[in-house]
């Protein structure tokens, strides 16, 4: 579906747009795209849970 072929980028990338799923296809994918999935997924949480919150107020009325 993809034409990006590097292991690194496609892991990232399947890992922040899908979770769990992402990363479980990344891992199947290779090593490496596996953990890069599993890193991305991780960023993406803290991301929503510790610095979400903050911008919340800004799109509430």
């Amino acid at each position: 579906l993809s034409k990006v072929k590097n292991p690194v980028a496609r892991g990232l990338a399947l890992g922040t747009v899908s979770h769990g799923q992402g990363t479980a296809v990344a891992l199947l994918e290779g090593e490496t795209a596996g953990a890069m999935g599993g890193v991305a997924m991780a960023i993406a949480a803290l991301f929503t849970a510790l610095i979400a919150p903050y911008y919340l107020p800004l799109f509430l009325p």
